[in-house]
């Protein structure tokens, strides 16, 4: 019958016997809901070819639907949703749609002018065997994307929020200056600077993770170095000891690289190439700190999946190295027993909240 679903029902019957068989046909449903999760979770919802409001549920003829979805800040993404008695059978047709963040354009955050990048997730072998052995057991990582600062936190921006803060000065030469990465800043102090940040901004901001840190400076290379084997070229890309830190410094008597970038202290950000994610300075000005407790084995502790070691402990990661490294690599050790009260620098921050552009 139409507009009921068919059924079939064998009986037998004796002979010279008669059978009574009854049986109840279902409406075929022409309706079916519409569930669609989403991530981010406050992306906006819009079905293109009919011109009601889309609401999660939302109850639909059988048929084929537009489905656009959109949020500030990602790629919008359009699909094709057919939904046919099987899903009017069932109930409902549940629909997963995870945009990818816009990864063009570079977010400057309003509050203190920091200048944000989009480092897209992958995985890559973490650690090396030939350091010492915090960073031994080499393993594989995998990292969702993540938006990482451009550069350093300035003094400049740091003084935004604590106006008092003193960088200091090295063998004479000032690290005061605004575009100078903010140095001499605890890790209690960085969190307190990402804490009045997150209020100001209404975003989420945090210190990276030694894994974020490692992943972004290796910006997918595999060597000791994000520009190649060559420790020639290091004053293209890094502020090391050189022909000027050689002149100024006279009590680095280690080796120093036959090059000159003209800086003896910390350099203005963003004086120098940027690896192949379009970070500046990642490594080589100061140690920068990271959101992880510092464990000797944590490698051997942490998920493989977007780890961050946060056990016990009462040191914190510190990653990179200051302009005096004579060969700077990007799986230079962690700093073991670093109290939460010792000095350095703020690398810029993994921003995870919605960023409006």
């Amino acid at each position: 019958m139409d507009g009921y679903i068919s059924q079939e029902k064998r009986v037998r019957v004796n002979s010279g016997r008669q059978a009574v068989v009854t049986l109840a046909l279902d409406p075929i449903k022409t309706k079916a809901r519409l569930f669609v999760t989403l991530k981010p979770a406050d992306a906006r919802v819009r079905i293109m070819n009919i011109p009601d409001k889309y609401y999660n549920g939302m109850e639909l003829n059988l048929g084929r639907y537009e489905v656009e979805v959109s949020s500030t800040g990602y790629l919008t993404k359009t699909q094709w949703v057919d939904i046919g008695t099987s899903g009017a059978a069932s109930g409902g047709i549940d629909f997963y749609v995870e945009l990818e963040p816009n990864q063009d354009p570079v977010w400057k955050e309003p509050v203190t002018g920091m200048e944000f990048i989009w480092v897209p997730g992958g995985e890559f072998m973490m650690g090396s065997n030939e350091g010492d052995s915090d960073e031994e057991a080499v393993h594989k990582v995998a990292l969702t994307g993540f938006w990482m600062g451009k550069y350093e936190v300035t003094n400049g921006q740091y003084r935004q929020y604590k106006s008092s803060h003193d960088s200091q000065s090295y063998e004479g030469v000032s690290l005061n200056g605004d575009r100078q990465p903010a140095v001499y800043v605890s890790w209690d102090d960085a969190k307190g600077f990402v804490k009045w940040l997150n209020k100001r901004t209404g975003k989420t901001f945090a210190l990276p993770s030694e894994v974020q840190w490692e992943y972004a400076c290796r910006a997918a290379s595999t060597g000791k170095r994000f520009w190649g084997d060559s420790p020639e070229h290091a004053c293209k890309y890094a502020n090391v000891h050189d022909l000027t830190s050689k002149r100024v410094n006279k009590d680095f008597t280690w080796p120093h690289h036959n090059c000159d970038d003209g800086f003896s202290a910390t350099a203005p950000v963003g004086s120098f190439q940027p690896n192949d994610f379009g970070l500046y300075d990642i490594r080589w000005q100061r140690m920068e700190w990271c959101e992880d407790i510092y464990a000797k084995d944590a490698y051997g502790k942490y998920s493989n999946n977007n780890p961050i070691y946060a056990q016990s402990g009462s040191s914190r990661v510190r990653r990179g190295g200051a302009g005096s490294l004579t060969q700077p690599t990007c799986v230079a050790p962690t700093v073991a027993g670093t109290p939460r009260t010792i000095g350095a620098a703020i690398w810029a921050f993994v921003c995870s909240g919605q960023i409006d552009f």
